[in-house]
């Protein structure tokens, strides 16, 4: 299959370099109006949110339209989120903003395990570790993974209730409303 980006910037180019490994011919041009009106008329427009890490596998996708091409291309190794409409793609461009405050706790917890224990560089690969290992052998849902880590009287339920006690969980929604907001624009 040939594809064609306009462009490629952090998350294209991975995404062009695997298409290219699985063997399909990849164009790529410079961004400007006059490269977008010479691709007339297009075959497929996908509309989609990928991640820098999608060349490696295992980047969610959400995609619109539903039968879009992408699930051809990138299925295989990357899970399709199929949407309703377009709209929705703001939605989940917000949602991918986690990965931005999980990080910082994992930051936070390795400056933290360093400064106790002194384990420069084992600090961090402690904390990446742990929850890399766990969310791959995730036992049920979010929601019940975590309840089986917060046990009254628990280290992680101690966390859980400073957690709260700052307002996080309202806090992040809040966040990810007003972003899915403003990339939406006025109604």
């Amino acid at each position: 299959m040939r594809i064609g980006f306009l462009g490629t910037g952090h998350i294209a180019a991975p995404m062009a370099r695997a298409l290219a490994r699985d063997g399909h011919t990849v164009t790529v041009s410079e961004r400007n109006a006059e490269t977008a009106a010479a691709c007339a008329p297009v075959t497929d427009i996908s509309i989609m949110l990928p991640l820098g890490h999608i060349e490696h596998g295992g980047c969610p996708l959400p995609t619109t339209p539903a039968t879009s091409p992408v699930a051809a291309l990138f299925g295989a190794k990357n899970p399709i989120i199929p949407l309703a409409s377009e709209t929705d793609l703001a939605a989940y461009f917000a949602a991918s903003t986690v990965l931005t405050a999980a990080l910082t706790c994992l930051i936070a917890t390795s400056e933290w395990l360093d400064a106790e224990t002194g384990a420069t560089g084992e600090a961090e690969d402690y904390a990446q570790t742990l929850a890399a290992s766990y969310l791959a052998a995730l036992p049920g849902s979010l929601a019940e993974s975590r309840a089986g880590l917060t046990y009254p009287k628990t280290l992680n339920r101690a966390m859980l209730d400073a957690l709260t006690a700052i307002n996080l969980e309202p806090t992040i929604k809040q966040a990810l409303t007003d972003m899915t907001a403003a990339m939406r624009g006025p109604p």
